[in-house]
């Protein structure tokens, strides 16, 4: 339920921390809290409900004077709490926005009760606002792009070349993996991800069976054991690979993802 971080701070200030100072120096104006046990600087405490994290590190060191979003408040390292003290306490964090609240009235009736007794400072809450609100017209003031530019030539090269790049042989070699007829498998509701990758594959070339001949399965989100096939010569992992560790397969691959990309890169 809640992910722990384990690197040292020197390894979070060499590797982790990079791509944030990267990403505010171009200009980024939001950054998501996660829920994540950190344990180089707040351990125990959800990244999304730790100031140490959000105030002292993101705001102080690394700088970022952006709107920060908390991640779903609906997941369980979150819901430990009431939606209304859940809220105060990712306000008092750092966070500007919450997102995801199981209960909306709830949330504002806790925000309320907090500025009452004092518990959530008014500043706070000020803080939070203005900078939302800054954001907002900072947006208003430019043209709104055409959604037609992320289908573009250009984008779809770049996404198909990502997908690509990033599918991962973890056992067997990359290349003849399937030969001859082909079946695609999956863990239940699946149709359309089997569709995706069977017209990738009778793309390449290779024949693809309604069943029979080489087998190769597909498992994603909220799969475990129960959802491999003993009898795939390579299973394919859709989301975190962890699930893999017990599959028999020769072949094992993740693409982390189930996009057509990845499909076409697999």
């Amino acid at each position: 339920e809640l992910p722990v971080i384990k690197q040292s701070r020197a390894d979070l200030d060499r590797i982790a921390f990079p791509p944030f100072r990267a990403g505010i120096g171009a200009g980024a104006m939001a950054v998501m809290s996660a829920h994540l046990d950190v344990k180089a600087v707040d351990p125990g405490t959800p990244a999304t409900f730790s100031r140490k994290l959000l105030t002292d590190v993101l705001r102080g060191q690394l700088g970022f004077q952006g709107v920060v979003i908390t991640d779903g408040m609906n997941m369980a390292p979150a819901k430990k709490w009431s939606p209304g003290e859940a809220a105060v306490r990712a306000l008092n964090a750092g966070n500007d926005l919450i997102l995801m609240t199981p209960n909306v009235t709830q949330a504002y009736d806790g925000l309320r009760a907090a500025l009452k007794d004092g518990s959530l400072p008014r500043a706070r809450l000020v803080e939070a606002v203005t900078r939302v609100l800054t954001m907002k017209f900072r947006l208003a003031g430019r043209d709104t792009p055409a959604l037609s530019t992320l289908d573009g030539a250009a984008h779809r090269k770049a996404a198909d070349d990502l997908a690509t790049a990033a599918v991962t042989v973890l056992r067997g070699k990359c290349g003849g993996a399937v030969t001859g007829p082909v079946s695609v498998t999956s863990s239940g509701g699946r149709e359309r991800t089997r569709k995706l990758l069977t017209e990738a594959l009778t793309a390449a070339g290779v024949k693809v069976v309604p069943s029979g001949g080489t087998v190769v399965h597909l498992v994603g989100y909220g799969d475990g054991a129960k959802d491999l096939r003993a009898d795939a010569a390579v299973t394919v992992a859709m989301d975190t690979p962890y699930v893999l560790s017990g599959a028999k397969s020769p072949t094992l691959m993740a693409t982390y993802s189930s996009t057509r990309a990845s499909m076409n890169g697999l």
